[in-house]
């Protein structure tokens, strides 16, 4: 299954098109000044909600759901009418 969104300007929308995005973990390291690392578990959203929020015209968020989530930005381009009336395609 496959998501497309475009912006999205209610918060809440925009949130939850990130959200189905899912997140990745990692680790961030920090080095103190006594030569010692300090290790921590984070996790990255994939897609910022603000993103979602500031897509420009002809941009979507494209998430394939499952498992793993893959995320992509993508550039859509509007049908045109000479590709939307050739014979034997039907409008979708």
């Amino acid at each position: 299954t496959t998501l497309i969104a475009h912006r999205q300007v209610v918060t809440e929308s925009a949130r939850a098109v990130a959200a189905l995005a899912g997140s990745d973990r990692g680790w961030r390291v920090a080095q103190h000044s006594d030569g010692k690392q300090t290790r921590t578990r984070t996790r990255h959203e994939r897609l910022d909600a603000e993103e979602v929020r500031e897509l420009p015209p002809g941009r979507a968020a494209v998430i394939a759901l499952g498992v793993p989530a893959s995320t992509r930005l993508a550039q859509v381009f509007p049908l045109t009418a000479s590709t939307h009336n050739q014979p034997g395609r039907s409008p979708r």
